[in-house]
């Protein structure tokens, strides 16, 4: 009658609980105690919580015709789940507050493992220069969100916190940036528009950064479709890319569809609805003339020189274009239109997804004869095999950190003769992934520079804001967005490292050699390190030692903390100054705002106060540190990292 059912109650005497799925029940050989007949279990449950029946630990009534509340058990210490269970018909169970169990000792923490990093600051000639490629381009979503006020403002502070030089965003030529407005009334030459290009080059360039120009979509007037506008904004609860494929049913009114009166765009992308289909009969004729036309314009209003320094890329990972009919021949209209205009305009491709097509491209630019000026791709950590491309990095206990530096490299080594640009990486990919928003990104980004900056001639950390619509805008302030600043303009663990490298990298790179033992599959140490200095600058004012500890994103794999041990060689007489400056990004140091975020229970638009908190649980932790004479030549700083931590060791 009552077999089976457990109840909770809280009494004076403290809490009571139960557990899932069984009745802790007693045979009547086991019974340690007998609290006479009760009329139900609510009754025996009162006599078994009574503050004088204080050594049970449960007891247990029997429905049936003994009615018996009986104590099963009386101990002096004990965990429920240990206790015994025997199927007792018509038993009803009741856990009592038990005695506590002594907390077993805490298994020690592993010792930090010690870590060496040696930098030679005494050997001028080992030094080489340092050039700071990864400012030269970010990412930043769709063209159209640059119109916005608040992603200006996020563009303005990047270009003065993390001297951001240039951008890279899709859809310079979708139709809600209208340069294409229609076709003649003889439905030959087209008409363009280009109020709206200016202005999101005018800001660019009003605050020293240079658009990195991508070639894409298709204008709905070229595809012969037509486009029916954005998709609607998510459903509530519905997050991610899915989210937003409306496969062509945008929110535009039938009457202000772009080409109305041809057939419904079908190949579209993302929640801004890119057209990513290929002309009727594959006929990139309008296609050239439009990228003629915007050289040219360009060059009219910003002049020849300025444009010259511009980068000009082909589309985006092949989206919509099978390799090589059709890219090709939308590479080829559109390097013959742009070199038409000016032969020093700097143009590449194939901007593929996963460092796939690389040799090809160039082998196909060769059978056609066709220039370039760079190669790019796309590559993130987190990336499979794309078709081409170089397998998985491991994952789980086999996790490399070393890996994705590697594979970049070996892609890079394909073409070593051309410059090379990673037009799109990240800590990882995709949406929602979680090292967007943490600590580990500031990691990853310290040992990308230091590992692949001399490799790269442009790099594209990909992005720079929250502001960013591909699974539709985000709605609340910390969604795992690839940004490193949220909507309302909280910079996050990624921004800060690269504003650290801003403020303290210098012209000049030192030698450096990290001795860990290294990771178990692979021969990359999970310690990574480089050091600048200034070439006009003498002693150690100016050397910096940049170390990264970029752990294994499962936690099922978590790392211990590191002992690091900085050993500055130098000249005698030039040893650093007795102090020293660590700056830090680390989870451990407090620089979390998400966490923060959480513990104010996740508002989706922060207050005015609750942002002034975010702001300063993004701040970089900066703390003194001793140097230690070792002998005339070499000095030494102990610095303690957790996992997913960067730090700059500023020596004065």
């Amino acid at each position: 009658m009552f077999s089976g059912l457990l109840v909770h109650a809280v009494v004076a005497q403290g809490s009571w609980s139960t557990l899932p799925d069984k009745a802790l029940t007693c045979t009547g050989a086991e019974y340690k105690g007998n609290l006479g007949t009760k009329a139900s279990a609510a009754d025996c449950l009162t006599a078994v919580t009574d503050p004088g029946v204080t050594e049970a630990n449960y007891g247990v009534w029997r429905g049936d015709s003994d009615k018996g509340c009986y104590i099963c058990e009386i101990t002096d210490r004990g965990d429920p789940s240990t206790w015994k269970y025997a199927a007792v018909s018509g038993a009803v169970s009741f856990v009592g507050t038990f005695l506590p169990t002594p907390p077993p000792a805490p298994t020690p923490a592993p010792a930090p493992a010690a870590v060496e990093v040696v930098v030679d600051a005494a050997d001028a000639n080992a030094a080489t220069p340092f050039v700071h490629r990864w400012k030269r381009s970010f990412g930043s979503g769709h063209a159209a969100l640059t119109l916005r006020d608040d992603w200006r403002a996020h563009m303005r502070q990047a270009a003065d916190e993390l001297g951001m030089q240039g951008v890279r965003y899709h859809g310079l030529f979708d139709d809600d940036m209208g340069p294409v407005v229609t076709r003649g009334a003889d439905g030959g030459q087209l008409v363009y528009n280009w109020t709206l290009v200016d202005s999101t080059w005018d800001a660019l360039l009003a605050q020293g950064v240079r658009p990195i120009v991508e070639l894409s979509f298709m204008p709905a007037f070229i595809a012969n479709c037509s486009w029916h506008g954005h998709c609607k904004e998510n459903a509530p609860g519905c997050e991610g890319y899915w989210c937003t494929q409306c496969n062509g049913k945008g929110v535009l009114a039938p009457a202000d569809y772009v080409n109305p009166s041809a057939p419904a765009c079908h190949s579209l992308e993302f929640h801004y609805q890119g057209i990513k289909q290929t002309p009727p009969n594959n006929d990139y004729g309008a296609w050239g003339e439009l990228v003629a036309a915007t050289a040219s314009h360009a060059i009219e209003r910003y002049g020849a020189a300025e444009v010259r320094a511009w980068s000009f890329e082909v589309w985006n990972e092949l989206w919509g274009m099978a390799f090589p009919q059709d890219y090709m021949a939308l590479y080829g209209a559109s390097v013959t239109a742009l070199k038409g205009v000016d032969p020093q305009l700097v143009v590449g491709g194939p901007a593929t997804a996963g460092l796939d097509k690389i040799p090809e491209f160039v082998a196909e630019c060769a059978n056609r004869s066709l220039p370039f000026d760079f190669v790019s791709s796309h590559h993130y950590p987190t990336d499979g095999q794309n078709g081409g491309g170089p397998p998985a990095c491991p994952r789980g206990a086999a996790w490399d950190p070393g890996c994705f530096a590697r594979q970049v490299r070996e892609s890079r080594a394909l073409v070593a003769d051309h410059p090379f640009y990673l037009t799109e990486y990240n800590v990882g990919c995709c949406l929602g992934y979680e090292s967007h928003d943490n600590a580990a990104a500031a990691a990853f980004i310290f040992r990308t520079v230091g590992d692949l900056n001399e490799d790269l001639d442009l790099y594209s950390y990909w992005t720079f804001t929250d502001i960013f619509e591909e699974g539709g805008l985000p709605l609340i302030e910390f969604k795992n967005i690839y940004g490193m600043m949220t909507i309302h303009g909280v910079p996050k663990p990624a921004w800060r490292a690269f504003q650290l490298l801003h403020e303290h990298a210098g012209d000049t790179r030192l030698p450096v050699a990290v001795g860990e033992q290294v990771t178990a599959h692979s021969n990359a140490s999970y310690v990574d390190a480089f050091a600048t200095t200034n070439v006009s600058s003498t002693g150690a004012a100016s050397q910096r030692v940049f170390l990264s500890y970029w752990g294994n994103p499962d936690p099922a794999f978590a790392t211990s903390d590191r002992n690091v041990t900085v050993v500055l060689r130098h000249a005698a007489g030039a040893a650093p100054a007795a102090q020293a400056a660590l700056h830090v990004v680390s989870k451990a140091a407090g620089v979390d705002p998400r966490a923060e975020w959480e513990k104010m229970g996740s508002p989706a638009q922060p207050n005015a106060t609750q942002l002034a908190a975010l702001m300063a649980a993004s701040k970089t932790r900066s703390l003194p540190v001793l140097v230690t004479p070792i002998n005339a030549t070499a000095s030494s700083v102990d610095v303690l990292m957790a996992q997913d931590t960067a730090v700059v060791l500023a020596f004065a």
